[in-house]
């Protein structure tokens, strides 16, 4: 495990600051949980991660983390535990610091001390997992198990402040959007910056999804694919 994922080169446009949105939809195909990432963009620091991780935690709650590169100091927001071979909503949104979790539009938890994670980091993004070579503080990395669908990424918008319905259709490319992918019949992005993406390994996209036939995700096996995106200034999310 560890290393299943849909890859983003490593530019500026992966740089998070202090306001973003971080949605997708999702689907766990097991019981086994255990440090399992739907979203990543972290540096190796202090024996763990500096950096945002949105993922399953070995409890099987849905978690989001957030590391300054300045300190070790971890700040969490938990959420409910994750309901197997089911398809749920996710979102992750940072107002200047101020972060709240959703999970089928409804919030599930909320911090003001997310913080702003700099610039000239070294280490890829990742769909599905931790990214190459990381774990988190000596927890054996691994990676997601089943689908993601629809993942979005917005700079400098709180997409959400408040409770909502997720789209019931796939989503687009509003202002902002620096990453729009697991949506297509191949690894593409739908963003205007058009990322590079890489799958790796067993990553593949399958016609299972959240909302009907004829749109995609991307399948995870937990043991071998992700995908990764190009690390470039519309990243840059300050």
């Amino acid at each position: 495990g560890g290393t299943d994922r849909v890859q983003v080169p490593v530019t500026s446009n992966m740089y998070l600051g202090t306001t973003y949105t971080i949605e997708a939809w999702a689907y766990y195909n097991s019981t086994s949980y255990g440090a399992r990432p739907i979203f990543s963009q972290m540096e190796p620091f202090q024996g763990g991660f500096a950096g945002l991780t949105l993922t399953l935690n070995t409890s099987g709650n849905l978690v989001a983390e957030y590391r300054p590169v300045t300190s070790g100091a971890v700040t969490t927001i938990t959420g409910p535990t994750v309901t197997p071979y089911t398809w749920f909503h996710i979102a992750l949104v940072s107002d200047n610091s101020s972060a709240k979790l959703y999970v089928n539009g409804t919030q599930v938890g909320s911090t003001t001390t997310f913080g702003d994670y700099p610039s000239a980091k070294t280490n890829t993004v990742a769909v599905g997992s931790w990214g190459s070579g990381w774990n988190d503080g000596g927890i054996p990395a691994a990676a997601w198990i089943g689908y993601i669908s629809n993942m979005r990424v917005v700079k400098g918008t709180a997409v959400y402040t408040s409770n909502f319905t997720p789209s019931t259709t796939p989503l687009t490319a509003v202002s902002g959007t620096v990453l729009l992918t697991c949506q297509n019949a191949a690894f593409s992005d739908n963003s205007s910056v058009n990322n590079a993406l890489t799958p790796v390994s067993g990553a593949t996209v399958t016609g299972n999804n959240p909302f009907q036939a004829g749109y995609y995700s991307n399948y995870f096996d937990g043991s071998g694919d992700w995908i990764t995106t190009p690390n470039v200034s519309p990243f840059d999310l300050s």
